[in-house]
This record gives structure tokens, C-alpha cells and sequence, in this order.
């Protein structure tokens, strides 16, 4: 969803014709299609269907990997170096107790990130997981709270969410902790001054 009101807000910026479709039997020959979804096999299915018309589509993909057979061109998100570019702003600053915060168990976006993170920390850095709401996550996360200078938010909300409960339950952590979010939401914006935003 992100991707595709990212999208359609440039073409409207762009003031360019555009329509979403749900079907390949929408779309009509020497259309400019850019197609975005996260099932390998449906993306497959449509990319055939677009190629069988002489269409090369533009793939939106939040993976950092994708193996599909035909012809396409592919913008995909770059996990490990967004993570690579947190860890190393992380050590420029001499922070090296980094946390995880917030992470969704079934997100394949926050695997990737998940993933990454624990590369770059060589598994030293602790993940908090967002199970059943961010609430419980945090609770898990406030009595070890102490032993970070650094956490990681995998979404604005997140971080957001972080921020709120701190400054309600020790102000002091808040100003110990360093809060970097991977997301920018406008809710996000008033935390300009508290939270760092990495994209």
C-alpha cells in the first residue's frame, strides 16, 4: 500500500493519467505499467501476460531479491544497506548497544531487516518483537531498557509509540537512548528533534 500511494502521489505530482488495475486483461497494449505486489508466483503470472503483449514493466518490489523469468525492469528495496548506513552512523557515534524495536513476526519487509541487522551487529543485538501490538512489545523491552544507547525502529509508529512511553514512564532513558526510525510518517514529523529517520 505505501508503495503504490507513493506512486500514484508522483504521477499526480506529474499530473499523469494513470489507473489502477486489479487484472493483466485491463491493461492495453503499449501501456506504461508498473506493477506492485509481493507473491513471487502472482507477479510471475503477470509479468508473462505483460511481456506476452510486448510490455516491459516497471516491478515495485520491497524485497532486496526476486527471481522471475521475462523481461521487466525492477526497483526493490536495499535492506542491507539501510542498515549498513544506520550501524556505521551508529559506530561514528560510539554507539555500540544497538536494539531492534518493534519488529512484526509475519512482515517479510522486517525479516529482511531483521535479517540484516543481525549481520551487522554479529548477533550481539537484542530484537523486540511487535507480537500483539506495540504495547506488549514495549513491555518486553522496558526492563532491559537500561542497556542500550541505541534503538532501532523498524516503523514510524513504532518509534513514535517508543517516544510516548518514555516520556511518560523515565524521561532519562529518553535522553540516554538514541531513537532512529527505518520509517518517516507525518505523525513522526513532531518527533523531529528526538527521533533520526533512516530510509
Amino acid at each position: 500500500k505505501k508503495i503504490l500511494s507513493g506512486l500514484i502521489k508522483e504521477l499526480k505530482k506529474k499530473r499523469m493519467s494513470h489507473s489502477c488495475v486489479q487484472d493483466a486483461k485491463n491493461i492495453n497494449e503499449g501501456d506504461f505499467v508498473y506493477i506492485v505486489g509481493a507473491g513471487q508466483n502472482w507477479l510471475q503470472r503477470v509479468l508473462e501476460q505483460c511481456n506476452q503483449m510486448g510490455i516491459v514493466p516497471i516491478i515495485l518490489y520491497n524485497q532486496e531479491t526476486i527471481n522471475l523469468r521475462g523481461r521487466y525492469h525492477l526497483v526493490h528495496s536495499d535492506l542491507t544497506h539501510t542498515m549498513k548506513k544506520i550501524r556505521e552512523a551508529c559506530l561514528m557515534t560510539k554507539h555500540e548497544k544497538i536494539a531492534l524495536y518493534g519488529v512484526q513476526k509475519f512482515s517479510r519487509i522486517h525479516d529482511g531487516q531483521r535479517d540484516s541487522f543481525l549481520e551487522l551487529v554479529q548477533d550481539t543485538g537484542d530484537i523486540y518483537v511487535n507480537n500483539s501490538g506495540l504495547e506488549s512489545c514495549f513491555y518486553s523491552f522496558f526492563p532491559y531498557a537500561e542497556r542500550y544507547d541505541t534503538v532501532v525502529c523498524m516503523s514510524g509508529y513504532a518509534a513514535v509509540s517508543l517516544v510516548k512511553k518514555l516520556e511518560s514512564l523515565d524521561q532519562s532513558l529518553l535522553n540516554k537512548i538514541t531513537i532512529i526510525s527505518c520509517e518517516e510518517i507525518m505523525l513522526s514529523s513532531r518527533y523531529k528533534n528526538i527521533i533520526s529517520f533512516h530510509r
